[in-house]
C-alpha cells in the first residue's frame, strides 16, 4: 500500500512495516538550501536560525519536495545569550557566553509560554504542512549551554 509522508513516518515511529524508509531531516543550512533551489534571496546566513525559523512555511514546503523529505521542521527558540561570531557565507554562529555571573541572570528574557501569539506561527505550520510529518525543534543558547565555552577569570 501506497503511503503518504506522515503515514511512513507514523508507521515507523509505531513500529510498524512502511511502505519505504522514511527519510526525515531535522534542518537544512540556509546557504546550501538557497544553491539547491536556486534561490537569489541573498539570505545564506543562519543566525535566524537562532532567533526564529529560518524559512516561511512555502520554503520549508518547496524544500522538503525538492529533496523528497517525509517531515518538515518548525523551528522555536529561545532567546540566544551568545556573542554571535561570523563564519564562512556571512554564517553566524554562538560564541562566548554572555552569562558570566549571577548579576547577568537579570538579562535573561523567556517568553510566555502561556502567550498563544508565542504558538501562532506553528500552528499555521500544522495548518499547513500538507502530508508531511512535522518535527519540532527548540532549544536555547544561554550563556555555555550551547556553543563555545566561555574562558573568564574566577570570581
Amino acid at each position: 500500500m501506497k503511503m503518504n509522508s506522515r503515514e511512513r513516518v507514523m508507521a515507523a515511529l509505531r513500529g510498524e512495516e512502511p511502505d519505504q524508509v522514511p527519510f526525515c531531516e531535522l534542518a537544512v543550512d540556509r546557504a546550501l538550501a538557497a544553491k539547491l533551489m536556486q534561490w537569489e534571496d541573498g539570505r545564506t546566513e543562519t543566525a535566524a536560525s537562532l532567533v526564529k525559523n529560518p524559512y516561511t512555511l512555502a520554503e520549508t514546503l518547496q524544500i522538503a519536495d525538492r529533496l523528497g523529505l517525509d517531515n518538515i521542521t518548525y523551528a522555536m527558540r529561545a532567546p540566544t545569550y551568545a556573542h554571535m561570531e561570523k563564519g564562512i557565507d556571512g554564517r553566524a554562529f554562538p560564541g562566548a557566553g554572555m552569562i558570566m555571573n549571577e548579576a547577568d541572570l537579570a538579562m535573561i528574557e523567556l517568553p510566555d509560554p502561556y502567550d498563544d501569539e508565542l504558538y501562532a506561527e506553528a500552528e499555521e505550520f500544522v495548518r499547513r504542512r500538507g502530508d508531511y510529518a512535522i518535527i519540532f525543534s527548540t532549544r536555547s543558547s544561554v550563556g555555555g549551554m550551547m556553543g563555545r565555552p566561555s574562558v573568564h577569570p574566577r570570581r
